[in-house]
């Protein structure tokens, strides 16, 4: 974080921001940051478990579909990091140790897909006091844009006929965000954000 705070000097020192564009900016850096150690931690610790392909399935369901409905979040960039590549490391794990065969394609393509659309009709978009959506035409336009996601997913899965793998992977990324954005969810994180702050 030291090489954030001498960035963030530079830029003040050159465009001369004030303390509320200099917290806008360091918000936007620590995000990118953070997404980018936790990529770079799912690719490594993926890999060396030789889980890279399912986990690359359902890092980037969780990432496209959070980016749209938003979910709870630990405090720290640390927390971030540990509990986004545990949760998607364990989902890998699982999509490979739990076997399912091809006739429950079709119950993998529509059932987790149908229960986040239900959750993300009442929960989305999951915002969270650092950042919070306070437009409502901005709030609607996130849960319509995340039903849409949801429904281009299914789609996309029941006319390319996609391996059961991919099915089963991205149907686990899916439950996980969507569990992300219950009230379970945030008290969930709310739970193990005292580990990352000590």
């Amino acid at each position: 974080m030291k090489l954030i705070e001498l960035f963030l000097n530079y830029l003040s020192n050159e465009l001369n921001l004030n303390e509320s564009q200099r917290d806008i900016i360091r918000y936007g850096v620590e995000t990118i940051a953070s997404t980018l150690q936790g990529i770079l931690a799912v690719i490594i610790t993926s890999l060396l478990l030789n889980l890279f392909y399912e986990a690359m399935v359902i890092l980037f369901v969780i990432m496209i579909y959070r980016k749209l409905s938003g979910g709870a979040h630990c405090i720290s960039s640390l927390g971030c990091v540990v509990v986004g590549t545990t949760s998607v490391i364990v989902l890998a794990f699982l999509s490979i140790k739990i076997p399912v065969s091809l006739q429950y394609q079709l119950l993998l393509t529509l059932f987790p897909p149908l229960i986040a659309l239900v959750i993300t009709y009442f929960y989305a978009p999951a915002d969270v006091p650092e950042k919070p959506i306070n437009n409502q035409k901005q709030r609607t336009a996130l849960r319509t844009l995340s039903i849409i996601c949801l429904c281009i997913w299914t789609a996309t899965v029941a006319l390319a006929k996609l391996p059961v793998w991919i099915i089963y992977a991205g149907s686990l990324g899916i439950l996980w965000q969507a569990f992300l954005l219950t009230p379970v969810g945030f008290s969930f994180i709310k739970k193990i954000n005292p580990i990352f702050s000590r």
